[in-house]
């Protein structure tokens, strides 16, 4: 009697862990949907973004003459033993001939009340700019769409990497949208 008593114990121990296997399964199976779900909506919210982006190139385009370019990448963040935060950015620049400070400054005033929706307001950080930003004629407002952090700068075009030089001839108006990432949605360019 007692060897089948050890016999249904040790089937029961083997049904048990047999359960908890399947368990731990189905769990890991979930944790991987929910990630690949994750990954789908946020590669659809960069698309969303980008279209909107060339909308409003678009849009720029028709106050007068100008040329345009768009780059959509992806960077790690420097980390020393490893590739770092993944980031992701949708970027978009409309650049105007301008011959005045006042033709730039109408053309800014025409560029802020263009309708940026569905991006929301969040706020204007032109009152932190530097002098030398102020000379540019820079203006800065965020914006939020989903989970990007978006924004608009006009400035006149700058000609190198310190903000010290810029062109008073050339007006540019810069569309970013950019965020965390899970995933590699763009090519990845160095930080």
């Amino acid at each position: 009697m007692r060897n089948t008593s050890r016999h249904q114990h040790g089937f029961a121990i083997h049904y048990l862990i047999w359960g908890l296997c399947v368990i731990a399964g189905i769990i890991l199976i979930g944790f991987y949907v929910k990630y690949q779900i994750a990954v789908i909506n946020e590669e659809k919210m960069y698309k969303e973004a980008e279209m909107q982006i060339d909308i409003f190139i678009s849009d720029a385009k028709k106050l007068g003459p100008s040329t345009s370019s768009t780059q959509k990448y992806c960077s790690y963040s420097s980390a020393k033993y490893s590739k770092g935060h993944l980031g992701c950015s949708v970027r978009g620049e409309v650049e105007f001939g301008v011959t005045s400070d006042s033709q730039a400054e109408s053309l800014s005033r025409q560029l802020l009340a263009m309708d940026l929706s569905p991006w929301r307001f969040r706020y204007d950080n032109t009152g932190n700019l530097l002098d030398n930003d102020r000379r540019r004629k820079m203006r800065v407002v965020v914006y939020g769409y989903e989970n990007l952090i978006c924004g608009m700068v006009l400035q006149y075009k700058q000609l190198d990497s310190s903000g010290e030089t810029f062109d008073p001839e050339k007006y540019e108006v810069t569309y970013d949208c950019s965020s965390s990432a899970l995933q590699e949605h763009y090519p990845t360019k160095a930080a």
